[in-house]
């Protein structure tokens, strides 16, 4: 196994540990499940274009304030948006 550092939101890591609880697992263990889940077949994972990603990096300016600091919100937003398709 690897050991890796992941950044939640607040909301996230409860409802992540109250589901791990529910579970009679740990979080790790319902991290590796979900992972699999999503990785394994069940649900394909969406594949972004790292080009089109790399473009909305490199852009400077996002037309928003404070970007720098909520990037992972930015880019999101850009995907669901339809922007870096």
């Amino acid at each position: 196994m690897v050991r890796t550092q992941v950044y939640l939101s607040l909301a996230h890591h409860r409802a992540l540990k109250r589901e791990a609880k529910a579970s009679g697992v740990s979080m790790t263990e319902l991290v590796r499940r979900i992972v699999a889940d999503r990785v394994e077949g069940r649900r394909s994972v969406l594949i972004h274009d790292k080009d089109a990603i790399m473009r909305f990096v490199n852009l400077g300016e996002s037309g928003t304030s404070g970007t720098s600091g909520n990037h992972d919100a930015a880019l999101d937003e850009a995907f669901r948006a339809g922007n870096l398709r």
